[in-house]
């Protein structure tokens, strides 16, 4: 008794530039690195991320200063009353923050 054919393999050069393609945030991506995280940054493309100010100060002299008593930011921190302070990064790319806050966050 013959067997059936078995299925056939797909051809690699098939899958040759079908990697999967990752959208571009949107306004309404939300990533919580922190649940309990004391700021939202606003990035570029309108995504947002919580994040802890405690990890991004030990982690960044930038965020240390920046929420520290100078600047507005660590003031309106600092009068939040431990609601999350959203804090605008405009310039900031989005996915290079979500993979450091992930590293540091982890």
């Amino acid at each position: 008794m013959a067997e059936p054919n078995p299925a056939k393999r797909k051809r690699v050069d098939d899958e040759v530039g079908q990697e999967e393609q990752t959208p571009p945030p949107t306004k309404h991506d939300f990533e919580s690195f922190a649940p309990d995280g004391d700021v939202i940054c606003i990035l570029q493309g309108e995504t947002r991320v919580r994040i802890d100010s405690a990890i991004m100060r030990r982690a960044s002299p930038v965020f240390r200063t920046m929420l520290g008593p100078k600047f507005r930011e660590g003031h309106d921190l600092a009068n939040s009353g431990g609601v999350p302070v959203e804090i605008a990064l405009p310039e900031d790319d989005a996915e290079v923050f979500g993979w450091i806050s992930r590293v540091l966050h982890c």
